[in-house]
């Protein structure tokens, strides 16, 4: 069945890759876009928007936030993620359920890429597995850095867990978007990582904790594929060991590959911050995922937009992300690796 759905809804025959190492595939993922901008009036919609979305930047803490007022982005904001709700919906990244205009790029008959019809970026996807499974790192992890590779140039790399802004927590997907889109990039690439500290490295890799005076979060910066795996490995084990749970840490990956891999790790302690579930005209629905953390914060409101200063967007971050004391914990598990 999937096999008839693929070759009915795939982009063209050249349009099937055995891997995410392919170098052709990000040439494939723009014409995708291309096509899907021409053919699918929901994405050219969405899209057109974008040159027209208000946006205005915060400096906290010589950090950049640009606050991008996007309606069209409501549809993930407000996405309703509990049990019960899951459970009376389809998934739309199901390839039964996938609108008819929509089209695809098949990676090794386990994935396959799709543009993303809400855009945030120039060009943006979400690439899903075919078979419909919990969004959950596992294994997944070397092809989360083959992506990140093949991408060199072109897109960053991103995952949200579960309860981290993934509005289908209940099938697993990666995104990708523009390269150079986001704030932190830039910072990256000036080294300009607020209070960075080497915790721990391998021969060629080697893991930041930063506090940069609006999040708490760890780089890794590596040559070295094997040694990046091994190393969020680490990190994850090393969350898991300090909030004590057996399940996923709650995290957001935004990755991306210049002169190496740069993959930024954001622990989580929550899914939304208290400010989404006031009652108004005090709310803002804003609900934080891996391109908000990555300094692109999207408003779907624009009374939220007005009204949004430095003074909230800190307070937001604070409240969604691993507080200081946890953040400082898994630090002196994590410099244990120092003499290993």
């Amino acid at each position: 069945m999937h096999d008839r759905l693929i070759q009915r809804k795939i982009l063209s025959e050249n349009d099937s890759f055995d891997s995410f190492s392919d170098v052709r595939i990000t040439s494939s993922m723009s014409r995708l876009f291309e096509e899907q901008k021409r053919n699918w009036p929901l994405l050219n919609k969405n899209f057109s928007a974008l040159k027209d979305v208000k946006t205005k930047s915060f400096f906290i803490n010589g950090n950049e936030i640009i606050a991008q007022f996007n309606p069209h982005r409501m549809v993930s904001t407000a996405a309703k993620v509990d049990r019960e709700s899951i459970k009376n919906r389809k998934s739309f990244l199901k390839l039964e359920n996938l609108p008819e205009e929509q089209k695809l790029v098949s990676i090794a008959n386990r994935y396959f890429i799709l543009a993303n019809p809400f855009p945030i970026f120039q060009e943006h996807f979400t690439i899903p597995t075919i078979a419909q499974i919990p969004q959950m790192l596992n294994s997944t992890t070397k092809i989360y850095l083959e992506l990140t590779k093949n991408f060199e140039g072109r897109y960053s790399a991103l995952y949200n867990g579960a309860k981290c802004g993934a509005s289908a927590p209940d099938h697993f997907h990666f995104q990708a978007g523009t390269i150079s889109s986001t704030p932190i990039e830039t910072e990256i690439n000036n080294c300009k990582i607020g209070q960075g500290e080497k915790i721990a490295s391998y021969s060629q890799t080697q893991l930041f904790s930063v506090k940069d005076g609006l999040r708490r979060y760890y780089l890794i910066k590596s040559q070295n594929s094997v040694e990046s795996v091994d190393m969020l490995k680490i990190l994850m084990d090393s969350l898991g060991e300090v909030l004590n749970t057996d399940e996923e840490p709650k995290i957001n990956l935004f990755s991306f590959y210049k002169n190496g891999f740069n993959i930024c790790v954001f622990p989580r302690q929550k899914h939304r911050p208290s400010y989404y579930f006031l009652d108004e005209p005090e709310r803002f629905l804003i609900s934080p995922a891996v391109v908000d953390l990555a300094g692109i914060l999207i408003v779907p409101r624009e009374r939220d937009f007005e009204r949004l200063n430095a003074t909230i967007i800190k307070n937001i971050f604070d409240e969604v992300m691993i507080n200081e004391e946890i953040f400082d914990e898994v630090n002196s598990v994590l410099s244990k690796l120092k003499s290993n």
